[in-house]
């Protein structure tokens, strides 16, 4: 499982300096970085740990009138509470759309689809038996957000994920606050 993790944080690391050469102050941000919590949906993963840190990196892959349509994320989360070891690392495609004319203002949403790299590891208790999966799954994304100015937003994200075992899911809604524009 590391050989590919590592292979995809190579190329997620490759996109800040492939496009620090392209910026100047009148172009578009194409990176962005998010960082804030996920609920997931599996009961025995919720029972066990409630709230996930999450951090993620996006990067505009192509942009309508200024405004990014085409967005490649990287994110991760994970936990390691009570009974639970839990990691999610997941490469998606979003495609946005902005409710508003002017760039970096207003509403935005996007739809889109990843492949996620997933590890459980439950504590068996007297009640529930011990899970230890590991796997790569493929999913569906959606997510809304709102421009607070030129340089921050806010983000709701919601992942669909198949189950990796009996009330085990990774699916999950991420609440999250993120910067772009920090290479200026």
């Amino acid at each position: 499982m590391r050989k590919p993790l590592l292979a995809v944080l190579a190329v997620v690391l490759t996109f800040p300096a492939v496009s620090f050469a392209q910026y100047n102050e009148e172009s578009p941000a194409k990176i962005g970085i998010r960082g804030g919590v996920r609920q997931p949906a599996g009961s025995r993963v919720t029972d066990q740990a409630s709230k996930w840190p999450e951090i993620g990196v996006d990067y505009v892959l192509h942009f309508e009138a200024d405004k990014p349509q085409d967005v490649a994320s990287l994110m991760y989360t994970a936990t390691n509470k009570n009974l639970i070891t839990a990691k999610l690392l997941g490469l998606e495609y979003m495609r946005q759309w902005s409710l508003s004319d002017v760039p970096d203002k207003g509403f935005f949403y996007g739809l889109g689809a990843g492949a996620y790299l997933s590890s459980v590891e439950i504590v068996e208790t007297f009640l529930t038996p011990r899970v230890d999966e590991s796997d790569m799954q493929f999913g569906l994304s959606m997510m809304a957000g709102y421009h607070l100015g030129r340089y921050w937003f806010v983000e709701v994200r919601y992942s669909k994920l198949p189950e990796l075992a009996k009330d085990v899911d990774l699916s999950g809604l991420s609440v999250s606050i993120g910067i772009k524009r920090f290479l200026e």
